[in-house]
């Protein structure tokens, strides 16, 4: 099926599939929401082990959970972004197989796409990285730390011998009083502004703990923040994004108490009122992002306009 086609990284028998489904007379519209609700199990299946809330017999559960090993967890939740996505537009573009095959070719790249710090860790170790790329060049490997002159630590070893010789004194002048280091920094005062403007790292802390649910994150943004209760907007396709990060609220408020230092707590909410400005929008730039999806899908350009 498209699942295997995927994790093989085979895009001609996944565009054969879809070539399948239309020749059999099928609908586009319902074989994506499908796909939505087949991401949704694999996701699920990759993060808690299990296929949770579906009402599916054994044999369909063991079968998301062997599936779910073939894939990365960002992996995964940049498919499940693409296809629902798609799911928002597809009854609005006048060409549903063209898009549902760029759709299709998204999702290979997606299931290639190399864990930036599984590659740091190979390069670490001395392996090669693998899909045959190159190695960093030696210019990395001579900039770094542990072959860097030792004129720093002797500096700061002569430093620390000094700082253990304090001067005395000078006679009759009074004692500096003595600095507590016990008093706690003041709390400076959390407002909405300073929480977008610092959002990226209460997202990025998240992620440390957590990808995913950093990733369902950073789909929301501040919309209110009113007795400590932050209120966090998401659109209308991203309900799955809302009801993931309200399942892990805790990883998000400890976030929020390391970067603003205040007990800030988190609402998550869908704006289900956005979709007609979203139809005028796309509208507007269908025919131009038809033409952008295509050139970042085949790699193409622009040679005449």
């Amino acid at each position: 099926g498209l699942t295997d086609a995927i994790a093989r990284g085979d895009g001609a028998a996944g565009l054969q599939i879809v070539h399948d489904l239309v020749k059999e007379g099928g609908d586009i519209g319902e074989f994506v929401e499908g796909l939505v609700e087949h991401f949704r199990h694999l996701l699920v299946a990759c993060v808690e082990g299990s296929v949770i809330g579906a009402d599916l017999p054994e044999s369909d559960l063991q079968r998301y959970r062997e599936a779910a090993q073939s894939f990365l967890e960002q992996d995964l939740l940049r498919m499940l972004n693409t296809v629902a996505d798609l799911e928002l537009n597809v009854g609005r573009v006048g060409d549903p197989r063209f898009w549902l095959e760029l759709t299709v070719m998204k999702l290979m790249k997606a299931a290639s796409t190399v864990d930036l710090q599984t590659v740091i860790d190979q390069l670490g170790g001395g392996a090669a990285p693998t899909g045959g790329r190159p190695s960093l060049p030696r210019s990395a490997e001579r900039s770094s730390p542990a072959s860097a002159p030792p004129i720093k630590s002797v500096r700061a070893t002569a430093s620390a011998g000094r700082a253990t010789k304090p001067s005395a004194p000078a006679a009759g002048s009074p004692e500096e009083p003595e600095s507590s280091d016990d008093e706690p920094a003041p709390v400076p005062a959390v407002d909405l502004p300073t929480v977008r403007n610092r959002w990226e790292e209460v997202v990025n802390f998240v992620k440390e703990q957590k990808v995913s649910v950093g990733t369902f994150l950073a789909e929301g943004t501040p919309q209110s923040l009113d007795d400590n209760q932050l209120v966090v907007m998401f659109k209308r396709h991203r309900d799955f994004h809302a009801n993931q990060v309200r399942r892990n609220k805790d990883a998000v408020e400890t976030a929020l108490r390391a970067v603003f230092r205040s007990e800030l707590k988190i609402q998550c909410e869908v704006d289900y009122d956005d979709l007609p400005t979203e139809v005028e929008r796309e509208q507007r730039v269908e025919e131009d992002e038809r033409v952008q999806m295509a050139l970042k899908i085949f790699n193409g350009e622009i040679i005449n306009r």
